[in-house]
């Protein structure tokens, strides 16, 4: 289990504006493919045939893990993005003080209309002006805008993330099997050269 992607290169991380949050880019089709049965084969034509098949369902996997690879990457490199314009924006609280902002988000949530959050907010805020509570409250919608976005980037990571282990556990059965049918074609063999002689 790796933990949730965090901060880690803030000079490549560009303002929010730069990031593509376009969640549509998730694509949801990356179900993990089911296993095809083999059956056991007699024949050692037909024991070709299923290495074939399973050289192709081994390549598609590989192909598979590494796509899922370069959607958790670009949803990291998202995350990262979000997170340093956030931290570079004054934190969570927007370079407030903790008290006045946790005291303006529940003015926020109660009051809809801007014109009367901002009178509240001057009449029960000490040292804050028209222009500063103006400002916070339009930080504060795009910081919400930014979480919902973060949020679901994050379930997009943790989605993707039991995908990568789903798919590496189907490889590493088709691997056995492949080993399996490997050993079964060499007695196979092995019985016929006996035959012969």
């Amino acid at each position: 289990n790796e933990p949730y992607p965090q901060l880690t290169d803030p000079q490549n991380a560009n303002n929010i504006g730069d990031v593509d949050i376009d969640l549509m880019n998730f694509s949801n089709n990356n179900t993990p493919i089911a296993l095809k049965s083999n059956k056991r084969r007699s024949e050692e034509t037909n024991n070709d045939n299923s290495n074939q098949d399973g050289d192709n369902d081994d390549d598609e996997k590989e192909n598979k893990l590494r796509m899922i690879d370069e959607q958790i990457q670009m949803i990291q490199q998202k995350i990262e993005k979000i997170q340093y314009e956030v931290d570079s924006s004054g934190g969570a609280t927007g370079g407030w003080a903790s008290d006045d902002h946790q005291h303006f988000s529940k003015l926020f949530t109660q009051l809809p209309m801007e014109r009367v959050l901002i009178m509240r907010c001057l009449a029960e805020l000490v040292g804050q002006t028209p222009q500063r509570v103006q400002q916070h409250i339009d930080w504060y919608r795009h910081y919400l805008t930014l979480m919902q976005t973060k949020k679901q980037l994050l379930s997009n990571w943790k989605t993707l993330k039991q995908e990568k282990e789903a798919v590496s556990i189907e490889k590493n059965i088709i691997e056995k099997s492949k080993q399996e049918m490997l050993k079964n074609k060499q007695k196979l063999e092995a019985k016929k050269k006996k035959k012969k002689k």
